[in-house]
């Protein structure tokens, strides 16, 4: 991660060349890639993974809506143009927040990524069968294919 000054010309250009910029709460300019927003991801679903292995049910749920939550970041923090990571990217966001048991955030993420006009036709599909488990899971249902 790069971290800069607010009196340094670099954010400026930073901007300039397409990265994104964000101003962090400790008062400085930070700015990660995709990459490093999904690496971040799968390290905290990995970790989340071995916690529920190990009967840590509280923590998985934790670090899955943390690594969703990165994964969300990721995909903003893509150019609009690589429509498959798009569409990759925001299956797996909503598949961490399922997982995570967040299923509100789930169906809310869902939607707004199905709002998006150069969301892959793949991701679409996707994301509507997650839709369908979700509201079978708020529904209590055992059977998604009862879902609307």
């Amino acid at each position: 991660m790069v971290t800069l000054d607010f009196d340094s010309p670099f954010p400026v250009m930073a901007a300039v060349v397409g990265y994104r910029v964000r101003q962090s709460f400790s008062g400085t300019w930070s700015t990660m890639t995709w990459l490093e927003h999904h690496q971040q991801s799968e390290k905290f679903a990995s970790s989340a993974d071995v916690a529920r292995f190990k009967g840590e049910g509280e923590l998985a749920t934790h670090l899955y809506a943390k690594a969703a939550e990165a994964e969300v970041r990721a995909f903003d923090a893509l150019e609009p143009s690589k429509l498959r990571t798009l569409g990759i990217t925001a299956v797996s966001a909503v598949a961490l927040y399922y997982k995570a048991t967040h299923f509100v955030t789930a169906e809310e993420t869902a939607d707004r990524f199905l709002r998006l006009d150069n969301l892959p036709d793949f991701a679409r599909r996707q994301l509507r069968d997650l839709l369908h488990a979700v509201w079978a899971e708020q529904r209590g249902a055992s059977d998604v294919a009862e879902c609307p």
